[in-house]
């Protein structure tokens, strides 16, 4: 079975790669209570709580802020492949995008990281 098949997003080409991305508003996922909350307390729960934590993002405007995180497929992060990157950026007055980058197999995590490189200038 292929991601394709159970999870609502596109095959994405870059570089001669190809990768699988799934991008959704914060509003549009079903998390359960937790993530409910987050929704609900959204603008105080991220910049005046991250601001706080991070003095050195006082200034920078929350159009420029990425959040991310990287998986691996094992216990090395020095030998194993990435096989994901999930990134939330802020836009609007509090809205949230989500995206993961999905590394079908490990042929696309230079794809991912290239494709995700490519993101970072704009932040």
């Amino acid at each position: 079975m292929k991601i394709e098949d159970f999870i609502r997003g596109k095959a994405r080409r870059y570089k001669g790669g190809g990768f699988f991305s799934v991008r959704r508003k914060l509003e549009d996922i079903d998390s359960g209570l937790m993530g409910d909350y987050i929704k609900d307390n959204r603008q105080g729960l991220f910049l005046k709580n991250i601001r706080r934590e991070f003095s050195e993002l006082q200034d920078v405007p929350k159009s420029k802020m990425l959040f991310f995180d990287i998986e691996t497929c094992g216990v090395d992060p020095h030998k194993d492949p990435i096989i994901s990157i999930a990134m939330a950026h802020m836009y609007g007055k509090s809205d949230v995008t989500v995206q993961c980058l999905f590394a079908r197999d490990y042929s696309e995590e230079k794809t991912i990281l290239q494709y995700f490189f490519h993101l970072l200038p704009h932040y």
